[in-house]
C-alpha cells in the first residue's frame, strides 16, 4: 500500500464523530437523491437548480465523488464537508437571488414561468438543514482538531 502521509490531517486515527458520519452519510446518499429527482420529481439537495440542469446533474455527479473520497480517506471529511456545503450555500444564495431577479424583469410578461415552484420552495428548507449541519459541523470537527492538537 503507498504512502499516505500527504493526505492525513490532525484527525487521523480518531474514531470518526456522529457529525462526520452524517457528513458522509449525506454524500454517499446522492444516487438516492438524485434518483427521487429523476424518478419522482423530488429535489431536495439542488433547490432552484431546475433552471440549470446541467449544473444540477454536475452538483450530483461532484457530490457522490466528494462521497467516495470521504469514504477512502475519511480524515478529509471535515475539510471537504466545511468547502462544498459552504460553497453550496453560496450557489442556493445566488441561484434564488437570479430566478428573483429574472422573475421580477419578466413581471408584466405572463409568459414567464416563475422559478419558485411549490416543489422547489418545499426543498428549500430541507437543502437549507442539510447545508447548515454539514457546515456547522464540519467547523466544529475542524475545530475540535485544532484544540486537541493544539
Amino acid at each position: 500500500m503507498p504512502n499516505q502521509d500527504h493526505l492525513t490531517l490532525p484527525l487521523a486515527g480518531r474514531r470518526p464523530t456522529a457529525a462526520a458520519r452524517l457528513v458522509r452519510g449525506v454524500y454517499l446518499a446522492t444516487p438516492l437523491f438524485a434518483l427521487a429527482d429523476l424518478v419522482l420529481g423530488i429535489n431536495v439537495r439542488t433547490p432552484f437548480f431546475d433552471a440549470t440542469p446541467v449544473l444540477k446533474w454536475v452538483y450530483y455527479l461532484a457530490a457522490f465523488a466528494a462521497g467516495l473520497i470521504v469514504w477512502k480517506w475519511p480524515t478529509l471529511t471535515a475539510h471537504i464537508g466545511f468547502v462544498e456545503s459552504g460553497l453550496n450555500i453560496a450557489l442556493t444564495v445566488l441561484s434564488i437571488g437570479l430566478a428573483y431577479t429574472r422573475l421580477a424583469a419578466g413581471a408584466e410578461d405572463l409568459a414567464v414561468p416563475s422559478p419558485f415552484t411549490a416543489e422547489s420552495v418545499a426543498a428549500l428548507p430541507v437543502a437549507a438543514v442539510i447545508l447548515i449541519l454539514s457546515y456547522v459541523a464540519s467547523q466544529a470537527e475542524m475545530s475540535r482538531a485544532r484544540w486537541r492538537d493544539g
